[in-house]
């Protein structure tokens, strides 16, 4: 992320070869079984609550339909956001236990999702492009939430077998729901795949909070970075709205939906997940190769990297947006430009691409400083996990 101080973006390896030192502190880490951390960790004060469940999903629909004490119901929506901490803090450490024991070498990662995000979701009008959006504050699943990257899908199923396991013999936390988006991805999803694990923790308060845990493969979570990057570089909107219909999408959405979705089906043939004939493959790479293309996306996938890199001198801003024109072709950053005003900063760049349009091997980048230290903090990997997807793009266009 955006170092505030320096100005930095922090490119740390998601999961980097452990040392020796960092192997010790990992066991040392996750030393207590499941049971001893709970009964451990049990502060019964910390627990308490100051306000009832009817109180927060009021709060819920005043923020959803923007009426009533919008001050006083954004206070509890963040009370009860906090409360999600020791829930969550639980779920990650279960993860991190199981994956000790069963000697793979993951640790998960959490976070609370951001009060902007948690009533942005309140507020959109319909989650699945079909029905109306009625969604419960108290029935959110991933206000915490975290994740783990496995090495591969024997590793993530070996996991979550262990997982329900030693679940089952507690009885502050257990499973609620299991959706395996591996085997079964949803329609209109654009191809994400991940296996989403529901957690409910009872506080010894009686109230019950919820915490969604992703478990992901490397080469799924490649995809999903890079659906993160597609969004920032192309200005779409594929990780929100894929479900919308194709009309209301631009030709450009569409056709990196397209890539996306493809290129989901050939890692799920590299897992096992699927099978594709000769022809098959042979057809969907010609695709790739037309899709390619059509929208430069090595080039351009190539040029956010570079990007990347020569936005570590910028200076942090939520506000900032930088500009930047990149040859593909000498790999090179002919100019960067910083702005603070957002409105200029677009003018300008729609200046730039009218002047570059039909410039072979030139290509005009606009991002907020905000966006890309949201990317850090979820994917700080994102350079490494961005040159790995390349890597295996072209390897699909290959066949």
């Amino acid at each position: 992320m955006i170092d505030k101080k320096k100005g930095l973006v922090n490119f740390s390896i998601d999961n980097p070869p452990a040392s020796k030192n960092s192997d010790d502190k990992y066991q040392e880490e996750y030393s207590l079984d499941i049971h001893s951390f709970l009964e451990q960790s049990t502060d019964d004060n910390a627990e308490e609550t100051t306000y009832s469940n009817k109180s927060i999903k009021k709060a819920g629909r005043n923020l959803r339909k923007k009426e009533g004490d919008l001050k006083q119901a954004t206070y509890l929506i963040q009370l009860f956001r906090a409360a999600h901490e020791k829930p969550l803090n639980t779920v990650s450490y279960l993860i991190g236990r199981c994956c000790r024991e069963l000697q793979i070498p993951v640790k998960p990662v959490k976070r609370l999702k951001r009060l902007e995000t948690i009533v942005g979701k309140l507020q959109r009008s319909t989650l699945d492009g079909t029905n109306t959006n009625k969604t419960c504050i108290t029935n959110m699943n991933d206000i915490g939430g975290c994740r783990a990257i496995f090495p591969d899908l024997q590793s993530l199923e070996k996991a979550k077998e262990h997982l329900t396991k030693t679940i089952e013999s507690q009885h502050r936390i257990c499973i609620k729901d299991i959706d395996d988006y591996i085997h079964s991805p949803k329609e209109r999803d654009c191809g994400y795949r991940s296996l989403h694990i529901i957690y409910q923790y009872e506080h010894t308060s009686g109230k019950k909070f919820k915490v969604e845990a992703q478990l992901r493969t490397r080469l799924q979570h490649l995809w999903a970075t890079t659906v993160e990057i597609v969004d920032i570089v192309e200005r779409t909107k594929i990780k929100t709205h894929s479900y919308i219909p194709d009309d209301q999408k631009s030709t450009k959405q569409k056709s990196w939906e397209s890539l996306l979705s493809i290129m989901s089906t050939f890692i799920a043939v590299q897992e096992g997940t699927m099978s594709l004939s000769s022809s098959e493959k042979s057809h969907y790479s010609q695709q790739l190769r037309q899709l390619d293309s059509e929208l430069c996306a090595i080039k351009h996938l190539t040029s956010f990297k570079m990007m990347s890199k020569s936005i570590y001198n910028v200076p942090a801003s939520n506000e900032g947006h930088v500009i930047l024109i990149v040859d593909e072709n000498s790999l090179e950053v002919k100019l960067k430009k910083v702005f603070e005003n957002e409105a200029q900063a677009i003018s300008i760049y729609n200046n730039i691409e009218k002047v570059i349009t039909g410039m072979e091997g030139v290509n005009t980048l606009l991002v907020s400083t905000k966006s890309l230290d949201l990317l850090a903090e979820a994917y700080p990997n994102y350079i490494g996990d961005c040159s790995s997807f390349i890597d295996i793009l072209k390897e699909a266009m290959a066949h």
